[in-house]
């Protein structure tokens, strides 16, 4: 290799050169004696075999088909067309109340959930928690057999429906001679007629049992103050959409009212910015912890949950 000299210049293109190091022995010291020679104990037909042996195998199991357990159609809906989304029109519960939805369901697979425009609780929208309902379908931890809990370990296994009905059948004649009065019941709310019908057969036959419904999200305060002020089993609907002036005192009502949905488009009918200033609504807020409502508020006040009520008698 020819060297580069300049006048008064001098230049090295390795530090092997600068110390006057040709570096062949760092080279072949790079790799192990005897690298660049072929083994000896395995020919290189023998070679290609097992290299073409390997690749063979490991193509196969990546393109094995997976298994799948497909039951086809025994009468094909009517209009079906493999491959074509295929809409329905349904309902799904949210607390004491349902919104409408429409499902579109792809080859048989519910994929999308939006809501139904003549459904006077959606109104054509679907908030958060009917968009990822439609995960649960799909969610891999989701309860698919009966479980028991053993009083041993105080783990719960894995029984069977068959279990079930035959371990019913021999307590419910015990518990029938007492009225039920050591069986309880714990359940989600429901606003569903066949479900309340089932319960009210429950109670005829065992009248002293215990039924306990909890939500980690319910209308149950909501409920228990109309109980108290109106003495029915009652809840309140809004017109947001009347209102032009709407304080809302530690209430989520855009997001996590069980009407929630339709109060948002309600609400969003009072701020239209096509008509005069003076005709939209006002919103203000007073709460103790951040909320979607308190973002959309006009006039928002923070406060401590121990301040509101002293502040609800000072604006009525």
């Amino acid at each position: 290799m020819k060297e580069d000299r300049l006048p008064g210049k001098k230049y090295w293109r390795s530090l092997e050169r600068l110390l006057g190091n040709s570096g062949p022995d760092i080279i072949k010291a790079e790799f192990p004696e005897g690298a660049d020679e072929p083994p000896t104990q395995l020919e290189r037909r023998e070679m290609l075999k097992l290299l073409g042996a390997s690749m063979a195998l490991a193509g196969l199991a990546s393109c094995r088909r997976p298994e799948e357990t497909i039951v086809p159609f025994v009468s094909s809906p009517p209009g079906f067309v493999p491959g074509n989304s295929v809409y329905y029109a349904t309902s799904m519960p949210l607390g004491s109340s349902s919104c409408g939805i429409l499902v579109e369901s792809y080859d048989g697979r519910p994929i999308k959930v939006e809501g139904n425009d003549l459904h006077p609780s959606s109104r054509g929208s679907a908030n958060s928690w009917m968009q990822a309902s439609i995960l649960g379908l799909y969610d891999p931890d989701r309860l698919t057999r009966v479980r028991r809990l053993t009083s041993d370990s105080g783990q719960f296994e894995a029984s069977s429906w068959p279990e079930f009905s035959e371990f019913w059948n021999g307590l419910s004649e015990d518990l029938e001679a007492t009225r039920g009065e050591s069986l309880a019941f714990l359940c989600e709310h429901w606003n569903s007629p066949s479900l309340s019908r089932l319960k009210r057969d429950v109670q005829a036959r065992f009248p002293a049992a215990t039924w306990v419904h909890w939500e980690p999200f319910s209308d149950a305060s909501i409920l228990e103050a109309c109980r108290e002020l109106t003495g029915q089993n009652s809840r309140p609907i809004y017109h947001f959409s009347r209102a032009r002036k709407i304080l809302s005192l530690e209430a989520d009502f855009l997001y996590l009212e069980t009407e929630a949905v339709r109060y948002a488009r309600d609400w969003a009918d009072s701020r239209n910015v096509d008509e005069a200033v003076d005709s939209m609504s006002r919103l203000y807020v007073l709460e103790s912890s951040l909320s979607t409502t308190g973002a959309c508020a006009d006039h928002r006040l923070a406060m401590s949950p121990d301040q509101l009520q002293q502040a609800a008698i000072e604006v009525a």
